[in-house]
């Protein structure tokens, strides 16, 4: 019988730093989970990070990314109508999209099944190898119960360390999306990862896109095993309408705030009650914040999202103050009345040019 079990000693490996296709947030070579609430953005968060690597454009953080194919199975979405206006609006070059479609023998539309597929999906990426410099960076499943929920519990694990392996073997990312269960009061957000243990056991990384105590949507880590929790990012989705090929499709977009130092954790500690005069607070506040000159509004957000007040306070705040919102080249801009707000611009940006932008402030919602 042939032996199944080989040794290596540990003085025959050489180490190696860690590879990142997002520097402390998405890992190469190892499966990444993208947990969240239905509605907080989790798909059009990864067509964002999609579009930047098709062009070698700026991540989240401002980290430039190399440029590369990213394959999208989304079965869940119409590639048509949602997937790829969400990729124009995001700046993406789609001819660097790839979407596997899985077809029966009698040539009839069939479902990604790991088990079965993954050799084939191997071979694909043999054809891109790590030599190229446009070789494919990414691969996206979008929900990861889709490709993984063909058995029962081993079966998902053995699905899930394939996934693993796959990336490991061609060094790229692999996200898988996942849903939260619904809010039971625990605040624990890995506990609230829906599906099989396994999709968080297995994944080297596992993400939240989720919602602050004063309403803002944020993005974070809460599970890694080669890196530190610090550091969550705020966003918004903004809704706009791109022209492509004369036909106006709307849409969404994600826009970033700055990069909040805390770990996730510790920015949806329950809040304390939110004290008496909370509008006064949120005015004084955005008094300050404004005294010297127009702000840019991701700048603003993301000094709110620090603030104690909720999210109600600074939209009263804002009209009391009688605040205006102004669009320049490089976003949308707060000014008190009667500053000088500058020459208005309404040139879109680089990656942007066929957005039609609008300013988006998330309402809040019911507890």
């Amino acid at each position: 019988m042939e032996d199944r079990v080989h040794f290596e000693k540990g003085s025959a490996l050489t180490p190696k730093p860690k590879q990142w296709l997002w520097p402390s947030f998405v890992p190469l070579g190892a499966l990444t989970i993208l947990a969240g609430d239905p509605g907080s953005g989790k798909s059009t968060i990864l067509m964002d990070i999609a579009a930047a690597i098709t062009v070698g454009g700026l991540l989240p953080d401002g980290t430039v990314s190399s440029a590369g194919h990213v394959i999208v199975y989304a079965p869940e979405d119409h590639k048509e109508d949602t997937i790829i206006p969400r990729l124009l609006a995001n700046g993406a070059d789609v001819s660097r999209i790839l979407f596997p479609n899985f077809t029966t023998k009698e040539g009839i539309a069939d479902y990604f099944d790991v088990a079965r597929d993954i050799d084939v999906l191997s071979e694909t990426l043999d054809q891109f190898p790590s030599d190229r410099e446009d070789r494919i960076r990414l691969l996206i499943t979008d929900p990861i119960i889709s490709a993984t929920e063909t058995g029962g519990t081993r079966a998902v694990r053995s699905a899930m360390e394939q996934l693993a392996q796959l990336a490991e073997r061609h060094n790229i990312a692999v996200i898988g999306v996942a849903h939260f269960a619904k809010d039971s009061g625990n605040k624990n957000l890995l506990d609230r990862v829906s599906g099989s243990l396994s999709y968080t056991a297995v994944a080297r990384m596992v993400l939240a896109a989720t919602k602050l105590p004063n309403g803002f949507q944020t993005l974070g880590k809460v599970k890694t095993n080669i890196t530190d929790l610090s550091g969550h990012f705020p966003y918004m989705i903004e809704d706009g309408t791109i022209t492509a090929q004369g036909v106006d499709l709307d849409t969404t977009r994600i826009v970033w705030g700055e990069r909040q130092s805390e770990a996730l954790h510790e920015a949806i500690n329950p809040p304390q009650n939110e004290p008496d005069g909370a509008l006064r607070m949120a005015m004084s506040f955005l008094s300050d914040v404004l005294a010297n000159g127009p702000v840019p509004y991701n700048k603003v957000m993301s000094l709110v999202a620090e603030q104690p007040f909720s999210l109600s306070s600074i939209q009263r705040a804002k009209k009391m103050l009688g605040i205006m919102s102004r669009k320049r080249s490089d976003g949308w801009w707060w000014v008190l009345p009667g500053q000088n707000t500058g020459r208005q611009e309404h040139k879109a940006s680089e990656y942007h040019e066929h957005l039609e932008h609008l300013e988006y402030l998330p309402a809040p919602q019911a507890a």
